[in-house]
């Protein structure tokens, strides 16, 4: 049904835009706008990406490139310049509003603005003003779901069929190149699906990087390049999965979405998020910052760090599922290379969509585990044991199986860091990344009080 939606959606906006619409013109004047960005936290925004809705006259004419001829007619000027500049921008996610000579899109532009202070950029809709943007050095090939992107910092590859991410290559620090021997780098969302007999019949644990040539959509432009996945994985008819992926230009993170969701009623062992797998010898010690971050002034929560490898742990996991679901971040670094990878939790929501009820959890954390040459974290959301062994019995298994209701769903949203690794800066990058994503600035739109020249 989503699918046939989104389908459905999209048939009409285009079938509406290539029939033209009776009465309805563009408008002929240019349209100004002040995007007004006010600071308000202390933190100092160095090309940032800020997100704009902004409404956009119907096309008189029929357009078959609709996102095309957005971008065509809209630009953002640096008006803090003499003369103003034009800054990178991109408009996305364009929708069909209540009125009819409109549409609904969003503007996304890399900004500045000075830390407790204010930046005003200039927003302008013209069909004859050409946007004469700069080159951003983002960079896209492949077709499907099989892509590379590339930026300053890395170049990152998606598995073919799944559309997974599964090389990752930096480009600073000693160059490293990042793979996992068991599959691709990115692995879930996952659900154990049980047999309807179980015991008897066993069970199948279900990953997104199952996923077979997925129905996908994109948004490609100079500011980011973002692919959404989304199937119900071929061999089963329980859980649904969505997993999106959004690349900026300039920038060393990316932002990942995933979203699951029972499909029937069924029982499970284990649902999971968030997981990354690499190397072993890639990273040498893990962090994490406690749940208090950002929430008094000058007080950030607790660090805490360890060593991966250590002679006095026992078995494979490195912290096992000591550490809570929901940390506002974890890490890998290579105290010796000089790099690290962090997981910022931006956002998460596990409820029921059909009754509006909190989604079960059992035994939710953040594990930290080193595992037959694999090194990976992930956020259990339903964690129960599933073998037998010590003291657990198949009847112990069974009677903690748990049921998970149909409409049940679990949503995440994560920023996905490299950084350079310092002794003395710690985990300061991690830090002030999270705090700007989780206190964003203040966007207005403003009628200019004249035309500004450009």
């Amino acid at each position: 049904m989503r699918n046939l939606r989104f389908r459905c959606t999209c048939l009409l906006l285009n079938l509406a835009l290539l029939l033209g619409m009776a009465g309805v013109a563009a408008a002929e004047a240019p349209i100004r706008k002040i995007i007004r960005l006010s600071e308000l936290n202390g933190l100092e925004r160095s090309h940032e990406p800020v997100e704009v809705e902004i409404r956009l006259e119907r096309p008189a004419a029929p357009v078959i490139d609709l996102a095309g001829w957005a971008n065509s007619i809209v630009r953002v000027l640096d008006i803090s310049r003499e003369p103003a500049a034009v800054v990178p921008s991109q408009v996305h996610d364009i929708r069909l509003p209540a009125a009819p000579a409109q549409l609904l899109a969003r503007l996304t532009f890399f900004a500045d603005v000075p830390a407790q202070g204010e930046s005003r950029y200039l927003l302008e809709i013209d069909p004859a003003a050409p946007t004469g943007a700069p080159p951003t050095g983002l960079a896209v090939s492949g077709e499907g779901v099989t892509r590379t992107i590339e930026n300053e910092y890395f170049r990152i590859q998606t598995h073919d069929p799944s559309g997974q991410i599964d090389q990752i290559d930096l480009k600073f620090a000693n160059h490293p190149s990042f793979r996992f021997m068991h599959g691709t780098l990115h692995w879930n969302p996952d659900f154990i699906v049980l047999n309807d007999q179980y015991p008897k019949g066993n069970y199948r644990w279900w990953y997104a990087h199952h996923f077979n040539q997925p129905d996908y959509e994109v948004e490609a432009g100079p500011v980011f390049f973002s692919i959404r996945r989304h199937q119900l994985i071929p061999g089963q008819d329980t859980v649904w999965m969505e997993v999106n992926y959004r690349f900026y230009a300039g920038l060393p993170w990316f932002l990942m979405e995933s979203r699951m969701e029972a499909m029937k009623d069924t029982r499970t062992f284990a649902i999971r998020n968030n997981e990354f797998g690499f190397a072993t010898e890639d990273f040498t010690h893990a962090a994490w910052r406690t749940e208090s971050i950002g929430l008094v002034a000058g007080h950030r929560g607790e660090l805490g760090s360890t060593p991966i490898f250590h002679d006095l742990r026992q078995g494979g996991h490195v912290l096992g599922s000591a550490l809570p679901a929901n940390l506002p971040w974890v890490t890998f670094c290579h105290a010796g290379n000089g790099y690290g990878y962090a997981s910022l939790r931006l956002d998460w929501d596990n409820r029921n969509l059909l009754t509006g009820h909190p989604a079960p959890l059992y035994n939710s954390r953040t594990v930290l585990s080193e595992h037959d040459g694999g090194l990976y974290w992930f956020r259990s959301l339903v964690y129960a044991p599933r073998r037998v062994g010590g003291e657990l019995t198949q009847e112990d298994l069974i009677r903690m199986i748990q049921p998970i209701p149909r409409g049940s769903s679990y949503y995440e949203k994560n920023a996905c860091l490299f950084y350079e690794f310092e002794r003395e800066a710690g985990f300061d990058p991690i830090d002030q990344l999270y705090l700007r994503l989780t206190q964003p600035l203040r966007v207005s739109l403003e009628e200019p009080e004249s035309a500004p020249g450009n």
